[in-house]
């Protein structure tokens, strides 16, 4: 957890994203630490809950405080692009699930 909050401290201090500081630290964790099971079984399912369970949702709370609607909603081109990106991912996902639905419907017969 120190390691965690060292760098995203070093991180902000360097005005990068604080995001990027705790991937470092995962990355760091997991190449001094590398088996998962072997060493510290219960670390590792600990430190997942306090990921899962508090950092993640509050990251997610930050970036969305940090969402600046105002500039989102100042264009009308720009509106018209997030509702055809988003109509975009929406109808490529759908297409997806169609295409693997009909993929496994043909192998079963």
């Amino acid at each position: 957890m120190l390691l965690l909050i060292g760098f995203v401290a070093l991180a902000e201090r360097f005005g990068l994203q604080t995001i990027l500081g705790a991937f470092l630290a995962g990355v760091i964790l997991r190449i001094v630490d590398p088996e998962v099971t072997a060493t510290h079984p219960h670390f590792w399912l600990k430190l997942e809950g306090i990921g899962y369970g508090f950092l993640i949702p509050v990251f997610f709370v930050s970036s969305g405080v940090e969402f600046n609607l105002s500039a989102l909603l100042s264009s009308a081109s720009t509106m018209v692009r997030v509702v055809l990106a988003t109509w975009n991912i929406h109808a490529t996902k759908y297409a997806l699930m169609i295409s693997s639905i009909s993929v496994f419907t043909s192998l079963s017969t």
